[in-house]
């Protein structure tokens, strides 16, 4: 028996190291993608599923808080979308949007 999966789903979640969010307290041993490759690589961003906190994966996949120099190196345009889907997550979390 193989396990099941929504229809229309097209990403699994890859496996990481055991991580904890450092927002919240969050401990997660998964990562899924949004654009379809969904196995992270260091200097990739991720966000805590739990909080909305951003966060950027170490070279050994667990995560550390994004620095001035790592939000220097995404970008002004692509952190204020990180912070917006953060603040979604937040916001669903809370039982509003």
């Amino acid at each position: 028996m193989g396990q099941q999966r929504h229809k229309g789903s097209q990403n699994k979640a890859a496996v990481t190291p055991q991580s904890t969010c450092p927002y919240c307290g969050y401990t997660f041993n998964r990562a899924s993608g949004i654009t379809g490759a969904s196995n992270p690589s260091p200097g990739d961003f991720t966000l805590c599923i739990k909080c909305g906190g951003a966060m950027m994966f170490n070279d050994d996949l667990t995560v550390h808080v994004l620095t001035r120099k790592d939000e220097a190196e995404i970008g002004a345009v692509m952190m204020a979308d990180i912070q917006r889907v953060g603040q979604i997550i937040r916001e669903v979390r809370k039982g509003g949007t």
